[in-house]
């Protein structure tokens, strides 16, 4: 369920600010706990935008010995140590991130390097391929993540296929694959000549 509803963030390929508008606060995590389960998926667009809300949600969690799976992603842009920090406290799910737009690497890897700082090593980063940018800033940024020793998911804006996208998003949307197999490696296996 959600906690929050709206964004902070007026993207042009996002329709949340539209139909939710500003970020605001809806509940918190007793109001979606039925007092047993010990996993909440979280669909809060943006809650890192609510900093006391999401340090609340983290103390509900830890006390409740709830894991969270926050699905939509956490916005690495508002992250700072004091989140990391909650985040350290807290049971979750894989983090789920995004680098939507491709002149934000050095933003994402001085995060990458806070949460590896941390022992949070490895994370989710969705990746925005066909908005604006070309298939070789696609596979640079995912192959960037995978060096990095990051998971990465493809998500094609407006599920734009072509053959490259498609064949990009089979290994990357692909843990094992993606893990174990170079991008060259993969295409000569799966689409010999």
């Amino acid at each position: 369920g959600f906690t929050t509803r709206g964004c902070i963030r007026k993207c042009e390929f996002c329709i949340v600010p539209e139909k939710e508008g500003r970020i605001k606060i809806e509940g918190d995590l007793l109001d979606l706990w039925d007092g047993k389960a010990k996993d909440i998926t979280l669909l809060d667009n943006n809650i890192l935008a609510a900093p006391k809300h999401f340090k609340e949600i983290c103390n509900q969690a830890r006390e409740n010995k709830i894991r969270l799976d926050f699905n939509q992603g956490l916005d690495y842009r508002l992250l700072n140590q004091a989140m990391v920090d909650e985040l350290k406290t807290i049971r979750h799910q894989e983090l789920h991130f995004a680098w939507d737009n491709f002149d934000e690497q050095p933003g994402i890897d001085k995060v990458i390097d806070m949460l590896q700082d941390n022992k949070i090593n490895r994370c989710t980063w969705l990746v925005l391929a066909g908005f604006n940018t070309d298939f070789q800033q696609d596979l640079y940024r995912v192959s960037h993540l995978k060096a990095r020793n990051q998971n990465a998911y493809l998500m094609r804006y407006n599920g734009q296929t072509t053959k490259e996208l498609t064949r990009l998003s089979r290994w990357v949307n692909n843990r094992l694959w993606f893990q174990a197999l170079t991008w060259d490696e993969f295409i000569k296996r799966n689409y010999p000549k």
